[in-house]
């Protein structure tokens, strides 16, 4: 009776095991999140956590905001995967407010192939400083 209730426990436990292993590879294979790279020239106000936005959607955020050699920004974007993004979309900073708070907008292009994990936008767009382009454009105006 002892041998047979520990062949039980001893069966359960590699079912357990078993499903657990199942469950890991899969999550392995097909993760819930992709990361995407866009390159700017700047990248002020953006944070990590900023949401990032398709067609006005919340489908993402930035994981990483990391300063490139050149003085380039490199951006991570962490994006659930169930949102298909063709290959040829772009990514552009804009601001939420006039508080100054951004977010990242992808813009999606027209191709039929979809970016994957670690793709990079060709194209990208930095952040503009709304206050300064007042100014500049007041400047201007008095100028005149």
């Amino acid at each position: 009776m002892h041998d047979r209730r520990r062949a039980h426990i001893i069966t359960i436990a590699a079912l357990v095991i078993g499903l657990a292993a199942v469950i890991f590879s899969r999550s392995a294979t097909n993760p819930s999140h992709i990361v995407l790279t866009a390159t700017v020239k700047n990248a002020e106000g953006l944070r990590h956590g900023s949401l990032v936005r398709m067609s006005g959607i919340e489908v993402g955020a930035v994981s990483d905001i990391r300063l490139r050699p050149d003085f380039s920004v490199d951006i991570d974007l962490r994006v659930a995967n169930r949102w298909k993004i063709p290959d040829d979309s772009a990514a552009a900073i804009y601001s939420a407010n006039l508080l100054g708070t951004r977010y990242v907008e992808i813009l999606p292009g027209a191709s039929d192939h979809f970016m994957t994990d670690g793709s990079h936008f060709d194209f990208a767009t930095g952040s503009v400083n709304i206050p300064d382009m007042i100014i500049m454009g007041i400047e201007r105006f008095a100028g005149q």
